[in-house]
């Protein structure tokens, strides 16, 4: 009987490992597996549907070999590795305005990034420019979310932007007072 290899299906995945999905040798015929592109450490050589690490961004090709003796059939399995894998929102920091920039990681190839507001309140001139500018800070912490997405793949960091202006004053109105003593009020 001729061997038969079948690799499995191409996969897309978030994180440097997978699972290979090839099917299963017959009876008295060998299997082994070999990576051809990229990256991977598969955890069992021979196994079917072995584990693989270390995948590398992008494409990783793997190629599954069945022997019976005296034929040999292959096939070649892709594994697409999406992961993002450097994010960073900045650094938390003290400010004296309403108003700032922020100094988040650039997206990289075939990455988007956009930002939002977890908690106090911020405009952006552009959400998804990663080094924007932000308004309308509110007094005190303002929680901002950095997310990069690759695909179906998605990272997020956050920044704590503490605005320590000081508050608008308000005092006690003009008054003419025809004793000794006047309370003040003020914040």
């Amino acid at each position: 009987n001729q061997p038969f290899a079948s690799a499995g299906t191409n996969v897309t995945t978030c994180v440097t490992n997978a699972n290979l999905n090839a099917i299963q040798e017959r009876i008295g015929e060998t299997a082994s597996w070999t990576v051809l592109g990229g990256s991977g450490i598969v955890t069992t050589m021979t196994l079917y549907n072995s584990a693989v690490t270390n995948l590398s961004p992008g494409v990783n090709v793997f190629q599954w070999t069945v022997d019976n003796g005296s034929c040999t059939s292959s096939d070649e399995v892709q594994i697409y590795n999406n992961e993002i894998t450097s994010i960073s929102a900045g650094l938390d920091r003290e400010i004296c305005s309403n108003t700032t920039s922020l100094a988040a990681l650039a997206p990289g190839s075939g990455e988007t990034g956009y930002w939002n507001n977890v908690s106090g309140s911020a405009t952006f001139d552009n959400s998804a420019l990663y080094n924007t500018v932000v308004r309308d800070l509110s007094q005190g912490d303002n929680i901002l979310r950095w997310t990069i997405t690759n695909g179906t793949c998605s990272r997020n960091d956050q920044v704590t932007i503490t605005n320590n202006s000081p508050t608008t004053p308000n005092v006690s109105p003009d008054a003419e007072i025809c004793t000794d003593i006047y309370t003040l009020l003020g914040n």
